[in-house]
């Protein structure tokens, strides 16, 4: 057991994962070829992490929201938080909106330059087009019609107002069972949490192999 604590210790180590990150770059430009032998062994380590981060997430907001509105102690704090949530998010928009009137970027640009803008614009998916329509574009992009369509396709936002809905009812409903069912949520984030802390111990090794590579110069 002291040999695996020890080593657990040497693979953690962020000195370990910046030599991994390092031997990566070297192997994937010097070696092309046996760089590309890796790439799969690579995919399969960022699938693994990806798997846990979903699950994480999800119960992560669940539990949180809805154990905040359920404590006594944090019942208090909801007034809150909500207005530092609402203030954390005015003050970006705030912000972004006085730099385009203050700079006006882009208004420089010349009229080849404005002409290429509107192509690159004009071909880009209609999803992300329709997200540019305003407060009703925004929230037909973040409320999901499909929650599991949602979750398999990644859509982060989507998940997180979901997440947040779920947490809010959990936290008010007076169920015999909502307590319970956030101790499981609980339970679920735990072990996926313990899941991603064994999926990061050989994260050196994942970090050496090469996603991406050259392809082998032809002599």
């Amino acid at each position: 057991m002291a040999i695996l604590r020890a080593l657990h210790r040497i693979l953690a180590h962020p000195l370990t994962i910046l030599l991994g990150v390092v031997l990566g770059f070297v192997v994937g430009f010097r070696f092309p070829a046996f760089s590309a032998r890796l790439k799969p062994v690579a995919d399969v380590y960022i699938a693994l992490l990806s798997m846990c981060l979903l699950p994480i997430l999800v119960s992560a907001l669940v539990w949180g929201v809805g154990q905040i509105l359920r404590a006594r102690e944090t019942q208090a704090l909801v007034g809150r938080l909500a207005v530092v949530y609402a203030v954390g998010l005015l003050i970006p928009c705030i912000a972004g909106m006085t730099v385009a009137i203050g700079f006006e970027p882009g208004a420089s640009l010349g009229p080849e330059a404005q002409a290429r803008l509107g192509q690159e614009i004009d071909q880009a998916p209609s999803q992300q087009r329709e997200a540019a329509g305003g407060l009703i574009g925004f929230l037909e992009n973040v409320v999901p019609s499909n929650v599991f369509e949602a979750l398999s396709r990644g859509q982060f936002i989507s998940i997180v107002f979901f997440c947040v809905l779920v947490g809010l009812a959990l936290g008010v409903v007076r169920a015999p069972g909502a307590d319970e069912t956030l101790g499981v949520i609980n339970t679920f984030y735990q072990t996926f949490s313990t899941l991603f802390g064994w999926v990061l111990v050989p994260l050196a090794f994942g970090a050496s192999s090469p996603t991406t590579s050259r392809k082998p110069r032809r002599s």
